[in-house]
């Protein structure tokens, strides 16, 4: 099946918002691990990105988890962006798949926003 340029253009979009969803949880993980300087609370986080990909659809499809776990996997960048890709492969056109990027994208920059105010600063000593 011959795929068109709409098609790729929706997948590069999706696929960009993604990108900056992970750059943002990325950067925020690394402010937390520089501002909290502690291999246990690296850790922990390191944990919590397993949850998120287990609750987003990452290991196992979320259709065999309960409409609840479904509908929060959706608000997840992972789950948003894969439920993203479904659709597009389906044929639905980005203004289709848009309240879930926006999700994506607001994630992206709540990181982000985050991972900035909590870095740590430069010392003047």
């Amino acid at each position: 099946m011959e795929k068109n340029a709409a098609f790729w253009m929706n997948m590069i979009y999706t696929t960009g918002l993604f990108s900056l969803a992970v750059g943002g949880i990325t950067s925020l993980l690394t402010a937390i691990s520089l501002y909290a300087n502690d291999n246990t609370t690296v850790g922990f986080f390191s944990s919590f990105v397993s949850v998120l990909a287990f609750l987003g659809g990452s290991f196992t499809p979320v259709d065999q988890f309960s409409e609840t776990l479904q509908q929060l996997g959706n608000w997840l960048p992972n789950g948003a962006a894969m439920t993203s890709y479904l659709q597009i492969f389906q044929g639905f056109s980005f203004q289709d798949v848009f309240p879930l990027m926006i999700r994506v994208a607001g994630a992206a920059m709540i990181c982000l926003v985050v991972a900035i105010m909590i870095f740590p600063k430069r010392r003047l000593d």
